[in-house]
């Protein structure tokens, strides 16, 4: 396993962060430099198209446009999203829109931030402290590539999700 290190100084993830290598952690430190879609549209480049599971706690309407470009373009090829419950009631009008791109949202009291990439080719899980909401305070976290961690993640995050209440919207 390798493990190396990045902090980042400015706003270009790809300038910056360098390879991602199978089987590695690499640890990060930001000065808000970036947000975790901006992460995610960055990995998606690395992996090729996959299918995305991601928790946080709250998300923004330019986190949603992102990820909604990336499902048009098939980068992101299904989205299941676990978001705090407070959601439904802060943020009606993002959640709707929000059901409009994932493939499945579940609400439930979620303070954890995950991201994961799945494809035939790639496992990788970025556990972080930021939301999907642009802002700039200091983060941190790691993307790991090592699989028995990423099937850890994975597995407590969809034994969340099954329990979780399901965002439906009648239209």
């Amino acid at each position: 396993m390798k493990s190396t290190f990045v902090h980042f100084t400015d706003k270009q993830i790809d300038n910056q962060i360098g390879i991602i290598e199978q089987d590695s952690i690499k640890a990060f430190w930001s000065d808000g430099q970036f947000s975790m879609h901006d992460m995610l549209l960055f990995l998606l480049k690395i992996t090729g198209p996959c299918k995305v599971w991601l928790s946080t706690f709250s998300i923004s309407e330019v986190a949603i446009r992102a990820m909604n470009s990336a499902v048009m373009d098939k980068s992101i090829t299904e989205l299941n999203c676990l978001f705090d419950y407070t959601i439904k009631s802060n943020k009606t009008q993002l959640l709707f829109f929000a059901s409009n791109v994932c493939t499945s949202i579940k609400l439930t009291p979620n303070h954890s931030k995950l991201i994961l990439l799945e494809n035939d080719h790639w496992k990788l899980v970025v556990v972080g402290s930021a939301n999907m909401t642009p802002n700039p305070r200091k983060e941190a976290g790691v993307i790991i590539t090592i699989s028995d961690i990423y099937d850890y993640y994975k597995q407590h995050l969809l034994d969340t999700m099954e329990v979780a209440q399901n965002v439906e919207f009648n239209v």
